[in-house]
């Protein structure tokens, strides 16, 4: 059994070196402080924002300070999310923020007049408004996207049909797709907004669907169709939306599964934590390749910046520019190749 597991983990350098003792100053202080901090989520019900507020707060535990995950549970809603900055703004409870951005733009205004430091996660405010953040803490995109098509081609490097899964307009799933499509087709030059139509012997089908929202009743209509009426060789999920409830998974892929297990259909997908349902999916030949972002360690680093820029220190200066001395981010590692299922889970 051929199966394909790569993890995200962290890189990166958010402190200069004459940082270090100041950023241990604060750690002493902040105990007796009794700080909040807020994350504020996309969704509150989403698995991955739930695993970087547990690794915020066991970090902020330890210094006798608090993370609080802020926002609603369902699908994002920039105007949910709105409501949710602004009622932390003005509560007064919160030393920082850190957002998951749903729609820059939007939020722009209410970001725009808060006394309290601002940073971003997860998804960075767009390029216009980079000023209301004092840094950015999240996954490398484009790599986690380049690890998704490299999987893809291990297993057909002749190329083929293949479905590239997303949601909306969300600009950390647009660089996932663009370094999909670039990897794929072997040319950092192809359009990132373009379907592939042969480069490298890769075509995505024109009625591949691009999700609204990604949500359970998308899931089965629109991926059922994929599976069912288009049968691409190739499906790769940018996202976690098709497996994210495991049994519906199972029901929908049920008329496919020779396919799957046969390997003439395959599916790779992106992820968060590595659960024990979807090592079952990879075990049972159902999925074949995940792509994993240590959320939990996001949520370690989003509290250290919180608390520095809490303390007037100042967050990740910066973007995702390896050049930058003030980036924190994540990349991914792969792993793929034929082994033991148990051997590949040892990098978990």
């Amino acid at each position: 059994m051929h199966l394909s597991l790569a993890r995200c983990l962290l890189t990166g350098s958010f402190l200069k070196p004459a940082s270090a003792l100041m950023l241990l100053f604060f750690t002493v202080v902040t105990k007796a402080e009794d700080l909040r901090f807020g994350l504020l989520a996309k969704s509150t019900s989403d698995q991955n924002f739930v695993d970087t507020w547990r690794g915020c707060q066991e970090a902020a535990s330890a210094d006798g300070n608090h993370c609080v995950l802020l926002g609603a549970a369902g699908p994002a809603n920039a105007h949910v999310q709105r409501n949710e900055l602004s009622h932390a703004l003005q509560s007064g409870e919160y030393s920082a923020i850190a957002i998951s951005v749903t729609e820059s733009s939007f939020l722009a205004a209410v970001a725009a007049e808060s006394d309290v430091p601002l940073l971003s996660f997860d998804s960075p405010f767009s390029e216009a408004d980079q000023h209301l953040s004092e840094g950015y803490i999240g996954p490398d995109n484009y790599a986690f996207g380049e690890q998704l098509a490299g999987m893809a081609l291990s297993y057909r490097p002749g190329g083929g049909v293949v479905c590239i899964l997303t949601v909306g307009t969300d600009p950390n799933l647009q660089e996932r797709v663009a370094a999909v499509r670039q990897t794929l087709a072997g040319d950092h030059a192809v359009a990132p907004d373009s379907r592939l139509t042969g480069q490298s012997g890769w075509h995505e089908h024109e009625r591949c669907p691009t999700m609204s929202l990604g949500s359970t009743q998308q899931v089965k209509t629109q991926f059922k169709a994929i599976l069912t009426e288009i049968k691409p060789h190739m499906i790769i999920s940018v996202g976690h939306w098709p497996v994210v409830d495991d049994d519906l998974y199972r029901q929908l892929t049920l008329d496919v599964t020779p396919m799957l297990k046969n390997e003439h259909m395959r599916m790779i997908v992106g992820v968060g934590r590595v659960s024990d349902e979807y090592r079952a999916l990879l075990y049972e030949g159902l999925v074949h390749g995940l792509v994993s972002i240590d959320f939990t360690e996001i949520g370690r680093v989003t509290y250290q910046q919180l608390k520095r820029a809490a303390r007037g220190g100042g967050g990740a200066s910066g973007h995702t520019h390896p050049e930058s001395d003030g980036v924190t981010r994540v990349v991914c590692q792969s792993h793929a190749r034929d082994q033991a299922l148990d051997q590949h889970f040892r990098f978990i």
